[in-house]
């Protein structure tokens, strides 16, 4: 949100324009992985997810459409790479990374969307926000 969202009738009263806003507390233990194979696991697993999200919501540019992958990170450029010096680097690179798993024991959410503002106001910022192709996130601030 911006105060530049607000109209001028209620931006004089708004003095912090940060009243919106999601939150989640997660509680749990926390455990290193310190096996080389374990944490190459969990980074194959993570990077495949998340650069497959990249794509798929066009955080990315078109050129650059193609996921990087762990497993060609250390390839030469050509798509060959000597298998010892790959498996080398890849090594030396996780000895570099802290890898930790969560057994979560708690989740406690918190949503702030109103702060008791008049429904013209938050009809108003949902406006702004629906605008900005953040249609759910409108629907919040108009409802919660």
């Amino acid at each position: 949100m911006s105060p530049h969202d607000v109209s001028v009738e209620h931006s004089a009263r708004q003095s912090v324009p940060t009243w919106n806003y999601a939150k989640v507390h997660v509680r749990g233990q926390v455990t290193e992985v310190t096996n080389l194979d374990d944490k190459y696991q969990h980074m194959l697993t993570s990077s495949d997810h998340f650069e497959q999200v990249k794509v798929l919501q066009g955080l990315t540019s078109s050129e650059k459409n193609t996921p990087w992958s762990l497993a060609a990170a250390y390839s030469n450029g050509s798509g060959n790479s000597d298998a010892n010096e790959n498996e080398n680097a890849i090594k030396h690179m996780l000895q570099a990374i802290t890898v930790f798993t969560l057994t979560i024991s708690s989740i406690e959410g918190h949503l702030k969307f109103n702060q008791k503002k008049p429904l013209t106001l938050r009809a108003q910022l949902a406006e702004q926000v629906a605008r900005r192709n953040k249609p759910l996130l409108a629907e919040l601030i108009r409802f919660f």
